[in-house]
């Protein structure tokens, strides 16, 4: 969770290369300053998309969610109002949790508090929604998060707190932040309403007067597979034909001397794209679950491994661990044992040139002969070797150097 401006958009890229547990699947952005002049190309990171809300009228203010490519995220404008409310969903295997990005301006800002408690009733009526994320800078110091209870006789609204505070009871929300985000205050905050999701939450720095905070959330993700691509086979294009479009091309564009750049540029492209879809045959690039060999079996596998890794990297524990290296080194055993059964009847070569990778060993350099003497220290090597190499340089008589007639450097005309 980030609280961000104008003059912090390229942060985001730089939070994203350098955040201690890898790329983050989510980054949401409370205060973005953004408006619609700003395009979503100059503010989102290299491998991200984005959702935003930006504050109308008023460039301070404004949310937004990046999310991976590899994720499948929907807004839910419609649960959101008008205040500076961003809901998303995430397409997962398990479950389809909202993630809620919240910015109130000030501690006394009963309204956004008030779309918030609107906008939490459109969720409860839909009932295939079950689990909830809430994340933002909510501006509201004086309500003690360890009870939780609003503090009396601060200088902040008390009315604002006690309506925030009643929200997150009557919805059945629990907060997850213990330590101050800005100054000795508790400003941003993450809220859910079912607790199981929360792996951990910690407050690190970050990029503006806000602390940065982490969540790790318990979720088993779906990714997007990588789409395929139209992939030109160059080899067997017709090159003589190409030759004969391009010398016509040569030609006809010549005759549109009198036309604009921009005119003269779209027709060249535009012809040279046809050339290659006449001349170039194309194929489609195939990711491995399309492979004919990539069978159930297979599938079956990945699937096993990928549980057993995601399982490891939750729990952190060695057995789980130890049960992943496991269903590796037997995918391994099996293969290999598959592999020699197979080859040693149906491709005798290819079983030699296995059992030759499994027999190389690096030995560096083998012993020297010097003389009579066999040479096998290291260093007794090197010194053999660099004095075979500099025994067969030149040695150049410096004390008679020929001199050359005329001048050294040609002369220069002007």
């Amino acid at each position: 969770m980030v609280r961000s401006g104008v003059p912090l958009v390229q942060s985001w890229a730089f939070l994203v290369k350098k955040g201690d547990t890898g790329c983050p699947d989510l980054i949401a952005g409370n205060e973005t300053w953004l408006d619609p002049s700003i395009p979503d190309s100059e503010i989102t990171p290299e491998g991200y998309h984005v959702h935003r809300k930006d504050r109308k009228g008023d460039p301070h203010g404004g949310v937004l969610l990046f999310y991976r490519s590899d994720l499948n995220v929907n807004r839910r404008a419609e649960l959101e109002g008008s205040g500076e409310i961003l809901w998303c969903q995430l397409d997962i295997t398990s479950r389809r949790p909202l993630i809620g990005t919240v910015y109130k301006r000030d501690h006394s800002d009963i309204e956004t508090v008030e779309k918030l408690e609107n906008s939490l009733q459109k969720i409860n009526a839909k009932s295939k929604i079950s689990d909830i994320i809430i994340t933002g800078d909510f501006n509201q110091p004086n309500i003690c998060w360890e009870g939780p209870n609003v503090i009396a006789n601060h200088t902040y609204s008390k009315a604002t707190a006690e309506k925030l505070h009643g929200i997150i009871q009557d919805n059945g929300l629990e907060q997850f932040v213990d330590k101050p985000t800005r100054g000795d205050n508790i400003l941003d905050l993450v809220l859910t309403n079912n607790t199981s999701i929360i792996n951990e939450v910690s407050v690190e720095v970050g990029l503006g007067d806000h602390h940065r905070v982490d969540v790790q959330l318990n979720l088993i993700v779906k990714r997007k597979g990588a789409p395929s691509r139209l992939v030109y086979q160059r080899n067997k294009a017709d090159q003589d034909k190409i030759k004969k479009e391009l010398t016509d091309l040569q030609q006809k564009y010549e005759e549109k001397a009198e036309h604009s750049i921009q005119e003269k540029w779209d027709y060249l492209e535009s012809e040279l794209k046809r050339i290659m879809q006449d001349h170039i045959p194309t194929k489609r690039s195939k990711n491995r679950r399309q492979l004919p060999w990539f069978n159930r079996t297979m599938r079956r596998l990945t699937r096993k491994k990928q549980r057993l890794y995601n399982k490891a990297k939750i729990t952190h524990k060695d057995s789980d661990w130890k049960a992943y290296r496991e269903c590796c080194h037997k995918a391994r055993r099996d293969f290999i044992r598959d592999k020699l059964t197979s080859d040693m009847t149906d491709d005798p070569k290819a079983f030699w040139s296995f059992i030759n990778k499994l027999k190389k060993e690096s030995v560096g350099i083998g012993d020297l002969k010097d003389g009579n003497k066999i040479i096998t220290d290291d260093r007794e090597k090197a010194e053999v070797l660099n004095k075979q190499f500099t025994g067969v340089f030149t040695q150049e008589d410096k004390t008679n150097i020929p001199r050359l007639d005329g001048e050294p450097t040609p002369p220069s005309h002007s």
